[in-house]
């Protein structure tokens, strides 16, 4: 959670100031994440992600439910396992 945020805060310090600001998503891939998806959401830096995307995997628990009461802008997108 912390390297995210350290990485996006790299990421937008090193952009040129004619870029700024800048325009970043980020996106979150989740499998069965309930107990931490909330933490790690709160711990994205509002000021330089504009879009946070929840790319769940398929969790069988409360992920995908608990992700949208923590960010209000984002809509959880549950992909189809493919079989192996």
């Amino acid at each position: 959670m912390e390297l995210v945020t350290r990485m996006v805060q790299a990421a937008a310090d090193s952009a040129p100031v004619a870029a700024r600001p800048c325009v970043v998503a980020l996106a979150i891939p989740t499998l069965n994440e309930e107990a931490s998806i909330g933490d790690v959401l709160r711990a994205v830096p509002r000021g330089v992600v504009t879009r946070i995307i929840v790319a769940d995997g398929g969790s069988t628990d409360a992920t995908v439910a608990r992700a949208p009461m923590d960010v209000p802008a984002s809509r959880p997108r549950r992909r189809r396992r493919t079989p192996t």
